[in-house]
């Protein structure tokens, strides 16, 4: 009977062989190529001697259109980025418009810490960028602060400037005004001189409005300040104040000066069917068919009457 056996332990087989009637057991070894592999160990990344490395994710901040009448907050975050302590030696800002408030100086390798700023725009129009220094061991990171600052009330242009006026002068200019706080409902709208005529037109947008300005000759001799004065439906609001100056000299010999004080245009309904203000062409209006040009200067079209 043939007979086979498997030792475990040594890897022996013995098999039997039919030679001669004689059993020679074949011991045959197995060699392992290789012993089961062990559970791989997870090794957490060594983190790369870079040196010191301040960073922020957020560097440039647009904080938009803004009123200028509060102050504007934002932190930026700053984080150490290297193997080593960052230490933060000062802080710097461009102007005295902007505070900052560090929550800490030392920073350990893969922390951060918050940078609070506050910018004042107080009595500050039109386009800001303001920016802030963090200087460390490491390096110099810039962070800047950018947007739009825009007046609560804002005339476009802020004055009416009318230059040089012969006395017959008939000059029509405007404005447009804005309106972005609460509340934009206006009630009337005045000038304090004689010598103009104002109206207020709606825009047809919240708080857009367009001024009319005409001049009432004949005109004094000499330096003329005025201003209108705008007043809002609430009455424990400040009333709009837009200055109007103007240089009025003698008439030439050639012009004739009108008697009667009356503004130069009235208010028609164009082909859109919205109102606007057109010079008199009417007989006897404030201006006639023979107006002639006589300047034009900073879009400021002056006419002198001749019979």
């Amino acid at each position: 009977m043939k007979r086979s056996f498997h030792h475990r332990k040594s890897g022996l087989v013995s098999v039997p062989c039919a030679t001669t009637g004689q059993a020679v057991t074949w011991v045959v070894l197995f060699l392992v190529a290789s012993a089961p592999a062990r559970p791989a160990e997870r090794l957490a990344p060594a983190r790369v001697s870079m040196g010191s490395v301040l960073l922020c994710s957020e560097p440039d901040y647009d904080f938009g259109e803004v009123l200028n009448t509060q102050p504007l907050s934002h932190n930026f975050i700053l984080y150490n980025g290297s193997d080593t302590t960052v230490h933060i030696e000062r802080v710097e800002s461009d102007c005295g418009c902007t505070a900052t408030h560090l929550s800490g100086y030392v920073i350990a390798a893969g922390e951060s810490v918050l940078l609070q700023t506050e910018l004042l725009l107080t009595g500050q129009s039109g386009d800001q960028c303001h920016t802030i220094r963090v200087y460390s061991d490491a390096s110099m990171l810039a962070l800047t602060l950018t947007g739009r600052a825009v007046r609560p009330v804002e005339s476009v242009p802020e004055r009416f400037a009318l230059g040089r006026l012969h006395s017959d002068a008939q000059v029509q200019r405007t404005a447009l005004l804005s309106i972005r706080s609460i509340p934009k409902e206006l009630a009337a709208i005045e000038c304090s001189s004689p010598c103009f005529h104002v109206e207020l037109e709606a825009m047809g947008v919240d708080g857009e409005y367009r001024i009319w300005l005409a001049t009432c000759p004949p005109l004094p001799r000499g330096a003329l300040r005025t201003r209108i004065c705008i007043s809002f439906a609430d009455a424990t609001q400040p009333d709009i104040l837009i200055p109007i100056t103007a240089t009025v000299v003698d008439v030439p010999s050639s012009a004739t000066v009108r008697q009667a004080r009356e503004p130069m245009f009235n208010r028609r309904t164009n082909s859109s069917g919205k109102n606007s203000l057109e010079p008199d062409t009417s007989e006897g209006g404030a201006a006639t068919k023979a107006l002639t040009t006589v300047g034009m200067n900073m879009g400021m079209l002056v006419w002198s009457g001749q019979k």
